[in-house]
């Protein structure tokens, strides 16, 4: 069983943290108490700002990913 941490440790963690990720740690232990930890909706302004963390994706690239392995036909021993 993992120890359980002090209320002051986390009270120093919480005076470090920025307006925003106080914002973040209330929504997600606000969660974690009326869900049981399993989210069933996530509102629209964590969707957006959890997409602009992404890292940018080169759709040719990837399309032609996916076109290469569609061609490949292991299963039935084609070798185009």
């Amino acid at each position: 069983m993992s120890a359980v941490p002090e209320p002051e440790e986390l009270h120093r963690l919480v005076d470090r943290l920025t307006p925003g990720q106080v914002r973040e740690l209330h929504a997600y232990a606000l969660r974690l108490v009326e869900s049981g930890g399993r989210r069933t909706f996530v509102p629209w302004h964590e969707l957006k700002d959890s997409a602009d963390r992404l890292p940018a994706m080169d759709f040719r690239r990837f399309q032609d990913d996916v076109d290469a392995g569609i061609d490949q036909n292991h299963l039935l021993g084609d070798e185009r």
